[in-house]
């Protein structure tokens, strides 16, 4: 078990495409829990949302950081198995890292909508379709400059395609809801106003 563990947070080597996708359905269902918790919570019981749904929420979000060093891990083990280095996944730092400049130097979202909906939709749509078509790859069955090749049945990566499938499917709803919040979000900007 802690072997598992530790393997959970190496960042040398590669990792196989079904047990990558396993962890990202993992995560990707804990994210929309949390947030639907949240949101459930916030505006559907305002009142009690501090003593009934609050707690698990808080649970949930705890464990997900937590794992969140794992998962970013097994994301750059991913990329080492189609030989690409994991520096890529430094694009969202680049973005993140812009924005809150932006909100340091005083451009905010009520100041510049457009500019943030162009970040919001590179941070949670281009750039997520990008690295799922690059983490769906079946891995190089050729020694790369990451370690030895990875052999994986059939069986194991028609699962993972079918776990691909789920991930794409939780993705797009994920998006839509983002997409929701965003509208609130600019319709409360200019309501102010």
């Amino acid at each position: 078990m802690l072997t598992k563990i530790k393997s959970f947070y190496n960042i040398q080597g590669r990792l196989g495409k079904y047990d990558f996708w396993r962890i990202q359905i993992i995560f990707d269902i804990m994210l929309i829990l949390i947030c639907g918790l949240y949101f459930y919570g916030i505006f559907c019981y305002p009142i009690s949302y501090g003593r009934t749904i609050c707690p698990i929420a808080h649970t949930l979000f705890g464990c997900y950081i937590i794992g969140f060093s794992g998962y970013i891990t097994a994301s750059v083990r991913r990329l080492h198995d189609i030989n690409i280095s994991g520096k890529r996944l430094l694009i969202y730092l680049y973005l993140i890292g812009g924005c809150i400049a932006l909100n340091l130097s005083g451009i905010s979202f009520k100041t510049a909508p457009l500019f943030y909906l162009f970040i919001e939709l590179s941070v949670t749509v281009i750039l997520p379709i990008y690295f799922i078509c690059l983490k769906a790859q079946n891995g190089k069955r050729a020694m790369n400059p990451y370690g030895a090749a990875l052999l994986e049945t059939r069986e194991k990566i028609t699962k993972a395609n079918i776990i691909i499938a789920l991930d794409i499917l939780l993705f797009v709803l994920r998006t839509i809801a983002l997409a929701i919040i965003t509208y609130m979000m600019i319709l409360g900007a200019y309501w102010h106003n």
